[in-house]
């Protein structure tokens, strides 16, 4: 079992030192290219932000396609779409329905929305926002339902904590860190944390895409996009805005409330089931 763990946790190290390594590169030849055109410095990192999400989540999908080139090789199995996917999309148990409701509802009875007023607006840029969240979490997840041979709690913690680090690091080579950035890292933390929980939130106590997927559909990456919690472009592209202070503290103590919840609730299935 110890071998086996250790193997699970190799395969998202590896994955992560690949997305590094892959922005490090795109990065480099890229800056490299613009300085050759004798661009200034501000028309380098004008394009690094315009283009940053297209970098990031080109790195995750380079990385990730060969982890699972390496892990389909090792598994001697001929991939099938229902093998790599639809077998992970396992019916969510009764209760995250209303944890969806609660962080919705929640959400427009404590935090001050404001309309921005952009010169320039574009919507496609509000959908690439939305797709570019989605794809950011959901590559990482991905990932993790093919080599996750069961779900242990220590997981959800430790798997979250490799992701924002990885995550940070990539969003310090497109944009600079400040204050906000701050915010925006353990608010991302926290979103990877509660979609590992509710990836084992189900019957079979394994793993699944299904509500995760749910959950950054419906709020997760329609908050990115709309309200501005965008970690790459933040509200330059945003509809809405809203106070990232506040909202990050009551989007921090609601996510504790509700990892206990889910936590409790693990364990108690355990205890009456034996699974877990």
């Amino acid at each position: 079992m110890k071998k086996t763990l250790l193997r699970e946790f190799s395969y998202y190290v590896f994955y992560n030192l690949i997305t590094l390594v892959s922005i490090t590169i795109l990065v480099s030849l890229i800056t490299f290219f613009h300085f050759l055109l004798d661009h200034p410095i501000e028309t380098i990192e004008s394009w690094l932000f315009d283009n940053g999400w297209g970098l990031i989540i080109t790195s995750k999908l380079i990385a990730l396609y060969m982890i699972m080139k390496v892990y389909i090789l090792n598994k001697n199995e001929k991939p099938t779409l229902k093998r790599l996917v639809w077998k992970h999309f396992i019916g969510p148990k009764k209760e995250i329905i209303p944890i969806l409701i609660t962080y919705v509802a929640l959400f427009f009875l404590l935090d001050r929305i404001n309309l921005i007023d952009h010169p320039e607006y574009e919507v496609s840029q509000v959908i690439k926002s939305f797709f570019y969240g989605l794809i950011f979490y959901l590559s990482d997840l991905f990932l993790l339902a093919q080599v996750s041979i069961d779900k242990k709690n220590i997981k959800n913690f430790i798997y979250p904590f490799i992701f924002i680090i990885t995550s940070k690091l990539s969003f310090l080579l497109i944009t600079v860190s400040d204050e906000k950035g701050q915010i925006f890292s353990l608010i991302t933390y926290f979103n990877m944390m509660l979609l590992m929980f509710l990836s084992g939130a189900n019957r079979g106590n394994r793993f699944s895409l299904l509500a995760p997927l749910i959950f950054l559909a419906v709020y997760i990456c329609p908050l990115i996009s709309f309200f501005g919690l965008d970690p790459v472009w933040g509200d330059s592209q945003a509809v809405l805005t809203l106070d990232i202070v506040n909202y990050s503290k009551n989007y921090v103590i609601l996510s504790l409330l509700i990892l206990c919840y889910l936590y409790l609730k693990k364990i108690k299935f355990k205890e009456k089931y034996g699974v877990g």
